[in-house]
């Protein structure tokens, strides 16, 4: 009995294993310098707590929008302050990357743009369940900014390009 109970979870680790490998867990984020183009962003600003019901409403008001081509484009939010930093509090511009501000906006949405700059781009090519903490994404994106001898902007691109496609940018000027 003990013998196929050791069978089986051997099994499972191994299945498990493979499919972690398979969604990307076992990738590390590329990162780099890039000149980024001016982002629009037709969404809506959260200010609130980390872990907020209202928050994940948005969230998920932007993804059906989405997925209805309501608002098509790529999803995105701008982190204009780091939870750790700022003791659990968010200030985040939830929304759509869209070409041009000529889109007809659902009710209570705004078009906010983002300056084209260079940036400390990651590159994480792993499904959204396995893929790294965003919180060591952004740290090694800080890191990657002082090895390069540039200052971090105010604040933190993410683009959803997809479940397994994510990109963070983090707009920088010289020293």
């Amino acid at each position: 009995m003990t013998r196929k109970l050791g069978i089986i979870v051997v099994v499972a680790l191994l299945v498990g294993s493979i499919a972690f490998s398979i969604m990307g867990g076992f990738s590390k984020p590329e990162i780099s310098t890039a000149q980024a183009p001016e982002y629009i962003v037709a969404g809506k600003l959260f200010k609130g707590g980390a872990t907020s019901d209202t928050l994940m409403t948005i969230f998920s008001e932007i993804k059906d929008l989405h997925t209805t081509q309501k608002l098509p484009g790529t999803l995105a939010a701008v982190y204009y302050s780091i939870p750790e930093e700022a003791k659990g509090k968010l200030e985040v511009w939830v929304g759509v990357l869209v070409s041009d501000t000529t889109i007809v906006l659902p009710k209570g949405y705004l078009f906010r743009k983002f300056p084209s700059s260079n940036v400390i781009r990651a590159e994480i090519k792993a499904h959204y369940m396995v893929a790294p903490a965003p919180d060591k994404v952004k740290a090694q994106l800080y890191e990657f900014a002082a090895e390069q001898k540039v200052k971090p902007g105010g604040y933190v691109i993410e683009k959803y390009h997809n479940e397994q496609d994510i990109t963070m940018e983090i707009p920088v000027t010289k020293l």
